[in-house]
């Protein structure tokens, strides 16, 4: 290129680099002052854009719209956009006017080589706003587009693939955990035993806690290579020994690593449930084993668990645990984390229906009407004090034996016949009260349905939308029988007509006395 041509190329790249200096250069005549001040300086800053063409130049233009993203622009005024659109049209020599064109086509060519914030965070799994972050800090290269009339910045393909190769293929601890059918906390112990592997986090992806896919493959394999096919000699499910173990976390990470390095013996039943919901063990087996310890050297103290995890150290069901929540936790959010600590106090604290039953190998309602009978300590719609439990059934050490024979059905108690009665509902602040579940299950009740509150100089009764009604139609109906009779009578008397009692005995159509002699009214019996 000629030194004419390289000047006015220079020129050119000038207005980028300071917008003021266009008008100067502009003009056909430029006092000295004007061009040691602006055109001068900007001649300077010129040479390493076109030592460095076209990558320099890219460079500059990106670092502008990184720099001055808020503002939506370069940060010139927008004197590179209008070099860029204006380019075919200027009336620069034809060298400098092609080199301009060449970059245009590259930058309008820019998809091939760039992603989108979104298509980045997709492939790296990092965090979008994270990325944007860092794009705009410098720490991932920029590529300059040009979309029609908008002059934006996409990240770099090849640096987002190195981004993502840095990062295994990973699956969250949530999901992780669901595959195999044990709590989060089960997996982090496993995790903490060595036997899986935690992912690390993409950028920007902080707190949330995600394991390595091939090492949780490995696991898996190892796992199933190790069960038996379930028979008869496998009847007792893992699953009802874990509602067994209560008051503390259930030892899932420990049974399972047990398995798999084949100290217990266990089996895997058809299916398509998790592996844990199908893993069978033999009926001998010892709750007391050191694969059902708790383990003592993993520290616990910083583990957040959720509800549904909270829900297995406590032995009941996700469905049971979100009735008792705010029993249990209080009001709050209904996703929250709960410290393990807290949820370990709360085990030791309460027992459910669920280990009651599993334990004593009966019905969950043959266990609630035991406890009510043997008077434990109630809490809340199916929870119990444990300490009374324990207290009260000391069968629930024994689990080979079964007390469903000889059991009666519990009834809920009728009157205080001085002593605290069994059931009782607490009144909230906005006057509304919770019946207790055997109550409204003896009743009938469903969601929505209506109870009724009569006043006595007893108490309050309560009755359901059918009790009322009966009780109304058996008035009515008593009402209308008594009208009915009282009418017959004093049809009966008016005519003079014999009435008949119940014994057979005739009666007086005046009186209505019943006479003993020859069935005759008592009047006749007098005159005789």
């Amino acid at each position: 290129m000629e030194s004419a041509d390289l000047l006015e190329l220079a020129c050119a790249l000038a207005t980028v680099l300071d917008h003021r200096t266009a008008r100067p250069l502009g003009r056909q005549t430029a006092t000295q002052g004007e061009l040691a001040k602006l055109i001068v300086a900007a001649l300077a800053q010129t040479w390493p854009l076109l030592c460095g063409w076209p990558n320099a130049f890219e460079a500059l233009l990106a670092g502008r719209i990184n720099a001055h993203a808020k503002q939506r622009g370069d940060g010139n005024g927008g004197a590179s956009h209008r070099l860029l659109s204006r380019a075919r049209v200027s009336s620069l020599a034809p060298a400098p006017q092609a080199l301009l064109c060449d970059f245009i086509e590259e930058c309008r060519a820019a998809r091939d080589r760039g992603l989108t914030a979104h298509q980045a965070s997709q492939v790296s799994g990092a965090h979008l706003r994270t990325l944007v972050k860092m794009r705009r800090a410098g720490e991932l290269p920029s590529v300059l587009a040009l979309d029609g009339q908008r002059l934006h910045v996409l990240f770099e393909r090849e640096a987002i693939e190195r981004l993502a190769g840095q990062h295994t293929a990973s699956k969250r601890l949530v999901r992780a955990s669901a595959n195999l059918g044990i709590p989060g906390y089960a997996l982090r112990e496993l995790m903490w035993l060595g036997l899986i592997n935690e992912a690390p986090l993409p950028p920007g992806r902080k707190g949330k806690h995600t394991v390595d896919e091939a090492s949780l493959a490995q696991f898996t394999r190892r796992l199933c290579g190790n069960l038996e096919v379930a028979d008869r000699r496998f009847p007792v499910r893992l699953w009802d020994l874990m509602l067994q173990l209560g008051g503390r976390p259930k030892p899932w990470a420990a049974v399972l690593a047990a398995i798999a390095n084949g100290g217990l013996a266990a089996a895997l039943a058809s299916g398509q449930g998790p592996i844990a919901e199908r893993i069978r063990l033999s009926d001998d087996v010892d709750l007391k084993a050191p694969a059902f310890a708790l383990n003592s050297e993993m520290d616990w103290a910083d583990v957040a668990v959720s509800k549904r995890e909270c829900a297995d150290i406590l032995g009941l069901s996700p469905t049971n645990f979100s009735r008792y929540s705010d029993f249990l936790l209080g009001p709050g959010k209904p996703f929250r984390d709960i410290r393990m600590v807290d949820a370990v106090i709360l085990a030791k604290r309460y027992i459910g229906t669920t280990e009651i039953a599993k334990r004593l190998k009966l019905h969950h309602v043959a266990a609630l009407n035991l406890a009510m009978q043997r008077g434990v300590k109630f809490a809340d719609k199916g929870l119990f004090d444990r300490e009374s439990a324990q207290t009260r059934i000391p069968e629930m050490g024994r689990t080979e034996e079964s007390l469903i024979r000889g059991m009666k059905q519990a009834s809920s108690p009728k009157r205080n016949r001085g002593r605290e009665m069994d059931m009782r509902a607490k009144v909230a602040a906005d006057g509304r009260i919770r019946i207790p579940a055997l109550v409204y299950q003896q009743l009938g009740l469903k969601a929505g349905d209506t109870v009724y509150f009569e006043l006595t100089k007893h108490g309050a009764v309560l009755r359901t939308a059918a009790q009322t009604v009966a009780q109304a139609q058996a008035l009515a109906s008593m009402a209308f029988s008594r009208c009915g009779e009282k009418a017959a009578a004093n049809s009966r008397r008016a005519t003079g007509q014999k009435m008949r009692g119940a014994c057979g005995r005739l009666a007086c159509a005046h009186c209505g006395n019943f006479c003993a002699y020859q069935g005759r009214p008592k009047a006749d019996r007098l005159r005789a």
